[in-house]
């Protein structure tokens, strides 16, 4: 979003849900960036990413600062 893109723009980037993007977009706005992360260590529920996802999710941020 800081590269002017739109939440659609995001949405096909990032091949999530719109529905993923918004919660994103909320928990950014909430901590930044490292509220992105799963918030937990040992235990819950399985990341909803795969590696490759939070691997594009990570050069993507770093890309936009």
């Amino acid at each position: 979003m800081y590269n002017g893109k739109t939440v659609d723009e995001n949405v096909e980037l990032m091949e999530i849900a719109l529905s993923t993007e918004h919660r994103w977009l909320d928990e950014w706005n909430e901590d930044g960036y490292e509220n992105l992360y799963p918030k937990y260590k040992n235990g819950g529920c399985k990341a909803k990413l795969a590696k490759e996802q939070f691997k594009k999710l990570d050069e993507t941020m770093i890309n936009i600062q």
